[in-house]
């Protein structure tokens, strides 16, 4: 993953020229994500509100993890869905974290996959929070701590 100081474009934040956060506005904002290299949605809205469809009909790939209002991914689904992004971005487009809800897992999602790049948990929080002037509450940097925790004990039994 490459680092850039992409400015946001609407209300999606440009973590990098491979990974986005946000939502598009409209129907339109669809097309024009597809059209700067998005190829694959992660959609964490609790509700689904049809935008599986609308991502598939633009020729994105498209994973729905649906989180409640009063929840959080995870660590399991976080191995599952940073893998899955990887996977994508590896694939040659760009990704977008979708999520209305407004809690943040975007950014925890965003951090989750930078940190199973390379990245040092801190920095990736600290650059996030610059891009984005957004930064985790607690309980999620503790499933983010969960997470690392996990993906190291996976590595050391491998």
């Amino acid at each position: 993953m490459r680092l850039l100081r992409l400015q946001p474009q609407g209300s999606i934040h440009w973590i990098n020229e491979d990974l986005a956060i946000g939502r598009p506005e409209g129907d339109d904002g669809w097309q024009d994500l597809r059209a700067q290299g998005v190829r694959a949605v992660v959609d964490l809205s609790a509700e689904c509100g049809g935008i599986g469809e609308r991502v598939r009909q633009r020729d994105m790939r498209y994973l729905r993890l649906a989180i409640d209002r009063t929840g959080l991914p995870e660590p399991e689904e976080l191995h599952i869905v940073t893998s899955w992004v990887l996977q994508r971005i590896g694939d040659g487009g760009a990704v977008l974290i979708h999520d209305t809800d407004g809690r943040g897992n975007d950014v925890l999602l965003a951090c989750a996959v930078m940190v199973k790049n390379g990245w040092n948990v801190e920095k990736a929080k600290a650059h996030l929070r610059r891009l984005c002037d957004t930064a985790m509450v607690g309980y999620q940097v503790k499933l983010l701590h969960q997470f690392v925790a996990q993906r190291a004990l996976a590595e050391n039994r491998g």
